[in-house]
C-alpha cells in the first residue's frame, strides 16, 4: 500500500524526483562538470565531512552498507540456478548515486560495478525520469551489452530506492 501512495503522490506532484527537486540529467550533468573542473568525483577532492567529523560513525556506516551487499550477494549464491553463478561466483551487488555512481559494493565480479553504473547512466541520459518513469517499486532489468553489461547472458536488475518522494539512491545487482 505504502508504494501505491508513494507512487500516487510523484504523479501528483508532477516535479522532478532528483534531490531537491532536480531532473536526474541535471545532476549527471553537474556531476560531470565538477568531475572535469576539478579531476574528483563531486569536486571533494577527497574530503568527506562524515569521515573527517566521526571515523569511527563513518567506517560503522560504511560496514553496514557493504555486509547488506555482501549478504545479498551471498544469498543471491546460494539460491541462484546458474552454474557460472554458483560455482564460480560471477555476480555484484552495489548501491548508487541517483546519477549512478557507485557508493558502496559487495564482493565478486568487480567490473560489474562500472557496467551497472553505465546502465543507470544510461537511463538518465535517455530520460527514463519521463519515459517510462523512476516510482518506488518499479525494477529495471538489461541484459544489452551495448548498454552497459558483459554478456547477453548476464542480467542486471536495478531498483530505484526513494525518500520523501526523492529517488536517493540506486540498488543494483548482475548475476
Amino acid at each position: 500500500m505504502a508504494i501505491v501512495e508513494a507512487t500516487r503522490e510523484l504523479e501528483e506532484r508532477g516535479t522532478p524526483i532528483g534531490w531537491d527537486g532536480r531532473r536526474l540529467t541535471e545532476m549527471l550533468a553537474d556531476s560531470d562538470r565538477l568531475l572535469s573542473e576539478s579531476g574528483s568525483y563531486l569536486g571533494l577532492d577527497g574530503r568527506l565531512e562524515m569521515k573527517e567529523s566521526d571515523p569511527i560513525g563513518y567506517e560503522k556506516l560504511f560496514s553496514r552498507l557493504r555486509g547488506g551487499l555482501v549478504s545479498a550477494r551471498e544469498t543471491a549464491l546460494n539460491i541462484s540456478a546458474s552454474p557460472i553463478v554458483r560455482e564460480l561466483g560471477e555476480l555484484c551487488f552495489a548501491l548508487y548515486t541517483p546519477e549512478g555512481d557507485s557508493i558502496a559494493l559487495s564482493t565478486g565480479i568487480i567490473v560489474h560495478v562500472h557496467t551497472m553504473s553505465d546502465a543507470i547512466k544510461y537511463m538518465v541520459r535517455e530520460d527514463y525520469e519521463d519515459n517510462p518513469g523512476i516510482r518506488p517499486g518499479d525494477i529495471f532489468a538489461n541484459n544489452n551489452p551495448t548498454i552497459g553489461n558483459v554478456h547477453n547472458a548476464d542480467v542486471q536488475t536495478f531498483v530505484p530506492i526513494f525518500w520523501e518522494g526523492e529517488l536517493v539512491a540506486w540498488a543494483g545487482g548482475v548475476t
